[in-house]
């Protein structure tokens, strides 16, 4: 089962775009929205179908994109990247220095979790404790919150991927 909880952080990334053009109708964005997402990643499927002009009784060719099959998280991550002003910031975890108190998954369980052996590690979008996928303005205090309770340090944040 899909995480209720992505749909008000969707509907907030979604506000933000829009607010940046209120002048444009609702379906307007979305469907503006549809052919950006597909111009960019590729992903969906174009149909181009003939269609019976009303007015002057011809057929016309459209262009049809259907992302029925994306999942939200690719379709808003892209979303949030594209159209947010945000500052990104990036972490990972030092795991030599590490006490796996659990301080970080708990007080930022959508950043911090845990691997295989039991060491805390940065999880948000697949990081892997790479240090690499920058995370959102919009989770930055909790980030920051788990980076100061940490007892040991372990937790780097920085405003450029890890080295």
């Amino acid at each position: 089962m899909r995480d209720p909880n992505r749909i008000t952080k969707c509907m907030n990334i979604l506000t933000k775009v829009w607010q940046k053009q209120p002048d444009t109708r609702f379906n307007q964005l979305v469907e503006n929205l549809k052919y950006e997402f597909y111009n960019d990643t590729n992903k969906g499927v174009k149909r181009n179908l003939l269609e019976n002009d009303r007015v002057f009784s011809l057929q016309v060719e459209v262009s049809v994109i259907d992302l029925f099959h994306i999942e939200d998280d690719q379709f808003f991550n892209w979303l949030e990247k594209k159209y947010t002003d945000k500052v990104c910031k990036f972490a990972w975890v030092d795991k030599d220095t590490c006490i796996a108190c659990g301080n970080c998954s708990s007080t930022a369980p959508d950043i911090f979790g845990y691997d295989k052996e039991g060491h805390a590690e940065n999880i948000y979008n697949k990081d892997k404790n790479t240090g690499s996928v920058g995370i959102p303005e919009s989770m930055h205090d909790d980030l920051f919150y788990a980076s100061e309770g940490c007892p040991t340090e372990s937790i780097k944040v920085s405003d450029k991927p890890k080295p």
